[in-house]
């Protein structure tokens, strides 16, 4: 199946010492650089999703957090544009079948681009 196409965008964030749920999934926010966008809201949306086997939808999703299904959406469009989640017909999910997956499928997309950009980076060094 062809993914569509998203930014990764990554911070360097300090690690965490004493990870919980909450300053975690802040980090994983902070280090794709999400924390701008309401951060609470997207951190939401992944817990509900995280719990969520089949997806939700989006009208699922503004009950179970009590906001706005625009704002919702927003996010959700926010997400994956970020890569971390998908949508197939109108339900959400992680990306992968659990967030360390999704996590994985990231760094490969990231180690693929960059083997890439490598690549051409050699052909130009051997152009001139």
């Amino acid at each position: 199946m062809a993914r569509a196409s998203f930014v990764i965008r990554l911070r360097k964030v300090e690690r965490l010492s004493n990870p919980n749920f909450d300053n975690a999934i802040e980090y994983l926010c902070k280090s794709l650089c999400l924390e701008a966008y309401e951060t609470d809201t997207a951190k939401q949306i992944l817990l509900e999703l995280l719990k969520s086997r089949e997806g939700l939808s989006s009208t699922e999703l503004s009950m179970r957090i009590n906001k706005s299904r625009g704002a919702i959406i927003n996010q959700l469009n926010r997400l994956i544009n970020a890569g971390l989640i998908v949508r197939e017909r109108r339900r959400y999910q992680l990306r992968a079948s659990t967030l360390s997956n999704t996590i994985a499928e990231m760094q490969e997309d990231v180690e693929r681009i960059m083997k890439n950009m490598l690549e051409i980076a050699r052909m130009l060094d051997e152009l001139t």
